[in-house]
């Protein structure tokens, strides 16, 4: 059974999810679990991977009356984190839960796992993602996309290399992953950034 896998091989974790965990919870971000199966399933699952310290809130299928892909799971999961839906972000692995997500009007990341993504999940995403780790790169360029499309680029441009609110800046990435992907393309971004805020010889050292 699914319970007796669980028992003697555990649970397998995506790649990064430790490390986004802690940064989240460093930051007094909150998280919660917002899934299809029962809620004392999820809570058992948790509690086994001494993972449950780390969420806010769980909320399971049985508690609301319509599954994913319907909304409704979302919509009562952004309730209880009370911040604007646009500074909401779900983490999603099936089609379903993406469309529960896109309906709920809540910016989603597809991290595959089971299901490669559709062409439809491209649509209805803002990333997909193969490394959780990854997701605060992404929220970084964001700030970074935000500056050189022209809106208050000054302070948009320092958001993106520092970070505010919790959010890793591109300084503190190329520092924390020096000598990957990830660390190689923050170095460019923050190279970029500096040249145009007209910091020149910190441009210099990250390009």
């Amino acid at each position: 059974s699914l319970l007796e896998h669980v028992e003697t091989n555990g649970l397998r974790k995506k790649k990064g999810l430790i490390e986004l965990l802690d940064y989240l919870e460093s930051n007094s971000i909150k998280k919660i679990v917002a899934s299809s199966s029962i809620k004392s399933l999820v809570t058992l699952f948790l509690e086994k991977e001494q993972l449950s310290h780390y969420f806010d809130a769980i909320i399971g299928g049985d508690e609301v009356s319509r599954a994913k892909p319907s909304p409704e799971i979302y919509e009562k999961a952004w309730k209880k984190v009370a911040i604007p839906k646009e500074k909401t972000l779900v983490l999603e692995d099936s089609l379903n839960g993406i469309r529960a997500s896109y309906d709920a009007n809540i910016p989603v990341i597809m991290m595959p796992d089971l299901i490669q993504p559709t062409d439809e999940a491209k649509e209805k995403t803002v990333a997909i993602l193969d490394d959780l780790s990854a997701v605060k790169m992404f929220i970084a360029q964001q700030n970074f996309q935000k500056a050189t499309e022209g809106v208050a680029s000054d302070s948009l441009y320092k958001l993106s290399l520092n970070g505010s609110e919790g959010k890793f800046g591109f300084v503190k990435i190329a520092d924390e992953y020096s000598g990957t992907a990830a660390g190689n393309l923050a170095n460019y971004y923050a190279g970029i950034a500096y040249l145009n805020t007209g910091k020149y010889d910190e441009a210099i050292n990250y390009l």
